[in-house]
Formats: C-alpha cells, structure tokens, sequence
C-alpha cells in the first residue's frame, strides 16, 4: 500500500505548515523528557531541495503512484531535453542540458518534490524511529 503524502510531511500541506511540526517536535521532546528517556534528534538540510529532484527517479516514482498514460507523459515531456540559459545585462549564454531541479515557483514542483521526497519518510516510518519532517 502506497502511503501518499507520508503523513509526516508538513512542507506544501493544506492547513500544515512549519509551526505545527515545531510544535510536535517541542511536544515530543518535552514527553521524553518529563519521563527521563533519552531522545535523539537528527535532521537533514534541505537547502535548495528543488534542484535535488533527478527526473527519472521522478517519473518512476510517479509512475509508482498509479500517475500514467498521458499525464505521465505530459509531465515526462516537460522535463525531457530541458534546457536552462543565463542572461546578464541583455547577453545571453550558449544552453545548459537540465537534468535535474524541479522548476523554482512552479505550480506543480512543491507535488513532485513531495512525490520526490516520499519514499525517504516512507522508509524511516517503517524503520521504527520516529519521524518528524521539518519545512524548508
């Protein structure tokens, strides 16, 4: 059974948002605490997350949530032989082949990174550790 959105994920989430997961982490840490048992809090830096997301890991992953026929393909069309330039001062430089990086701002990209980044928190869940997900 696909766990879609992990339900430790905070970041993009309708009525979710940094605040509750700090809450959460404050409340879980000051329970372990008022019953004198250890606890361990590790966390990863998500810094430019967006450009992180590789596109065949990404479509695959889609394609593992049950997204296919022509919106796969639409979306696998987008991110096919994406091209980036850099312009300063009215020059243009020669293409950049983009194999990676949801578009920053875009609509959609917070979706697929959450897709992106779903069987990371999947995984730890079932590891038997608790997981708390921290917003960018």
């Amino acid at each position: 059974m696909v766990n879609f959105p992990n339900l430790q994920q905070q970041g993009f989430q309708s009525s979710l948002s940094c605040l509750t997961i700090a809450y959460t982490l404050q409340e879980t840490v000051l329970y372990h605490v008022e019953r004198k048992s250890d606890v361990f809090v590790a966390s990863f830096d998500q810094k430019a997350a967006f450009d992180t997301v590789r596109f065949r890991a990404l479509f695959l992953k889609l394609g593992r949530l049950g997204f296919t026929g022509k919106f796969l393909r639409i979306i696998i069309a987008t991110y096919t032989n994406l091209k980036a330039y850099v312009q300063i001062s009215g020059l243009t430089s020669e293409s950049i082949a983009v194999s990676r990086s949801v578009r920053q701002s875009g609509v959609f990209s917070t979706f697929l990174y959450l897709v992106y980044v779903n069987d990371l928190l999947n995984d730890l869940a079932l590891s038997g550790y608790m997981v708390l997900r921290f917003c960018q």
